[in-house]
């Protein structure tokens, strides 16, 4: 599976014209059609995209999320996410690419997964946009693409802030907050430790795990920062109301569940690549999730969002 470290990387990989920014980039889904493939198998980037399609037939596929049967919609894809699309040449709408780093100039502090939680790979549903909603978001791209267009001086810091305007309408659409969204109390040290946590759970399970490790287990994680793993479950229990190992359970159904859906990959590969010794651990540990073998889940209709 290809995976494109840089915006500038994913360009030359997608045969796009190359960047004018190195970690941030604005670009018209009509200007790109004639360029890039209709079809794209499963990708990974290492950077965050939000996408606004105000028109155009196919789909494109974030993790579990499609933008199936939605006229017009804004969708992201985060980073390490599993991407890919199947789309006809008639896509009308924007893409804006940018780094974490690049919306610090916004604020050198901001981390945008915590700021924005619905920006993580297990939050990120589609929105279907009405009409007025979708004129709504096309001014902030057009004032984004005027941008990095002209290159004026400060222009890089206006994007920034553009960005960060997008993000708050869109969460404010998602009527959520970081607090609201994660059922995180408000003790600082415990939710910069939950955090981390999750951040290191999804990092873990979608990067690929080596063999010599076992990401299923809560001390693998607690090792990795430096507390025990009975103060790291009290602390995530605190925040969240679940077990640290549900979340480490869930998370790795999810991918599961990506991977089955959208590669080729056998089970045996998929068992491999998540950290399993034996492939019927693997299958065991998938059905009793879920209610069905990982070849079944396979073969199932896909759910309707």
């Amino acid at each position: 599976m290809n995976h494109f470290n840089s915006i500038r990387e994913y360009c030359l990989g997608l045969n796009i014209p190359h960047s004018r920014w190195e970690e941030c980039d604005v670009r018209r889904f009509e200007d790109l059609m004639h360029l890039v493939p209709a079809r794209v198998d499963p990708f990974r980037h290492s950077f965050y995209c939000v996408g606004l399609k105000l028109d155009g037939d196919g789909h494109a596929k974030m993790g579990l999320q499609t933008t199936k049967n939605l006229s017009k919609t804004v969708f992201v894809n985060s980073p390490l996410q599993e991407v890919s699309w199947d789309i006809t040449p008639n896509w009308v709408g924007y893409y804006v690419s940018f780094t974490d780093n690049f919306l610090k100039l916004v604020d050198s502090n901001l981390e945008i997964a915590e700021s924005f939680s619905f920006m993580r790979s297990d939050a990120l549903v589609p929105l279907d946009l009405s009409v007025s909603e979708g004129e709504q978001y096309l001014e902030l791209f057009r004032m984004m693409e005027e941008e990095i267009q002209e290159n004026k001086p400060g222009a890089q810091r206006i994007m920034a802030h553009l960005i960060y305007t997008l993000l708050l309408r869109m969460r404010r659409f998602y009527n959520l907050s970081v607090s609201d969204h994660d059922g995180i109390a408000p003790d600082h040290g415990d939710v910069s430790l939950t955090r981390a946590f999750r951040a290191l759970v999804s990092q873990s399970v979608n990067s690929g795990i080596s063999s010599s490790v076992n990401p299923h287990q809560v001390q693998f994680y607690a090792n990795a920062l430096k507390v025990t793993s009975s103060h790291l479950n009290a602390v995530v229990t605190r925040c969240t109301g679940r077990k640290a190992s549900e979340l480490i359970q869930d998370h790795i159904i999810t991918v599961s569940q990506t991977k089955l859906r959208q590669t080729q990959m056998t089970v045996k590969q998929i068992a491999f690549e998540l950290g399993f010794s034996y492939p019927s651990h693997f299958s065991t540990y998938f059905k009793r999730q879920v209610g069905l073998s990982p070849a079944a889940y396979r073969k199932s209709p896909l759910r309707k969002i």
